[in-house]
């Protein structure tokens, strides 16, 4: 028996060993990454980096878990002329780095996207989300309706599922998660990138790389961890019901984390809502059919949102 407990704990420590990951410096992130319409806010005591470009009707983009802003360089490639197209790096994640207080709670989010609109002079702004960037959207929406001319959910987190499946973050947020948040090989990070797009193919080294290298941008990783400990309240039909500003879903139908029927069953709570399948695209549907998605965006924004 010692014999075999001695070799589970050296199996265990050269795989540690080999798939311990540092943080990168952060002055290399911050040039590669940087765009040419970056910009910075100190809010909360911390510096938060956001891209403001074009005119027209104001749209927020709020990516999602282990993202960054830049999962909507294509959206904001086709639509920041005839819009003004604000993306932000969430507390935790991208550019942004981690919040200083550790303050990952419902309250400091809804107040950056509020103390972002505030400090750019924006009346009032369409909000759109993927994943945990959909819950945020409908939360502030809930909070800020005077402000929110519309919500966007794309396969948003939030709805119960009555089935959930595991999922890495998952394991993240378990026992083992403080010494997994420090073994994050790059092949873990494709793999997890594989099993989101239902088109495989499009998962590139140029995509890796960047969720790779902004995962160990410094305090990230335990920003993360920290993140998945926070308790967000579900929707339910009487909450959803509250969210009177047309809302449009668009869905991946071949997300494995977030199956189709939630965003129907969450659509059909709400009182002016509008759903939209995007099909053979996953949990990502706005990175893997940017010109779909922003296809269903436009007609609906104009019926809905401009009248």
């Amino acid at each position: 028996i010692l014999w075999a407990v001695l070799i589970l704990i050296l199996l265990l420590a050269a795989v540690v060993a080999v798939t311990w990951r540092s943080d990168l410096p952060a002055e290399e992130l911050l040039m590669k990454y940087t765009t040419p319409g970056s910009g910075w806010m100190m809010t909360g005591g911390q510096n938060i980096h956001f891209t403001d470009a074009g005119e027209g009707p104001a749209l927020l983009l709020i990516h999602g878990t282990s993202s960054s802003l830049h999962t909507w360089d294509r959206w904001n490639q086709m639509l920041a002329g005839p819009y003004r197209v604000v993306r932000v790096d969430l507390p935790g994640f991208g550019l942004s780095g981690p919040q200083p207080q550790g303050d990952y709670s419902r309250e400091m989010y809804i107040d950056l996207f509020e103390d972002l609109r505030q400090a750019l002079e924006i009346e009032s702004w369409v909000v759109v989300g993927n994943s945990f960037g959909g819950k945020l959207a409908g939360y502030y929406a809930e909070d800020y309706p005077e402000v929110v001319d519309g919500v966007v959910l794309i396969n948003a987190s939030g709805w119960p599922d009555p089935d959930p499946s595991f999922n890495i973050f998952d394991l993240a947020a378990g026992p083992a998660g403080a010494l997994i948040s420090h073994c994050t090989p790059k092949f873990l990070i494709k793999r997890t990138l594989k099993n989101v797009y239902a088109n495989d193919s499009l998962v590139t080294d140029e995509l890796i790389d960047r969720h790779y290298e902004l995962l160990l941008f410094p305090g990230n990783r335990k920003a993360l961890r920290e993140r998945l400990h926070q308790d967000y309240p579900d929707w339910s039909p009487e909450t959803a019901a509250s969210i009177a500003c047309p809302t449009l879903f668009l869905w991946g139908t071949e997300d494995p984390w977030f199956p189709e029927s939630v965003g129907r069953s969450w659509a059909d709570a709400m009182p002016n809502a509008t759903f939209r399948a995007i099909p053979n695209t996953g949990h990502v549907p706005m990175e893997e059919a940017p010109i779909r998605t922003v296809a269903q965006f436009q007609p609906w924004h104009q019926m809905a949102i401009v009248p």
